[in-house]
């Protein structure tokens, strides 16, 4: 799947990370690369195993940019003030 080089660069940067969304993501890339089941990294990091698929086909298709890019299209909230409070 990723040659060792790569494996080390991807821990490495899941390292730096400074959010737990982005970690999870190169996480679950890493995981999948080392023969961990998807449903078990699924399990563990409390992710769909569709996700973990996207995650790793996302970064197989356009690299760590790819992989870590915010595509929310609206990241507003679905509470209201009151139930913010």
């Amino acid at each position: 799947m990723l040659s060792k080089k790569q494996l080390v660069n991807l821990k490495k940067q899941m390292r730096c990370c400074e959010d737990r969304w982005s970690a999870d993501r190169i996480r679950s890339v890493i995981l999948l690369c080392e023969g961990v089941p998807i449903a078990t990294i699924a399990e563990v990091l409390f992710l769909d195993r569709k996700t973990v698929q996207e995650y790793f086909y996302t970064y197989k298709e356009g690299g760590m940019d790819a992989l870590l890019a915010n595509n929310d299209k609206d990241s507003s909230s679905f509470l209201n003030d009151e139930q913010k409070e």
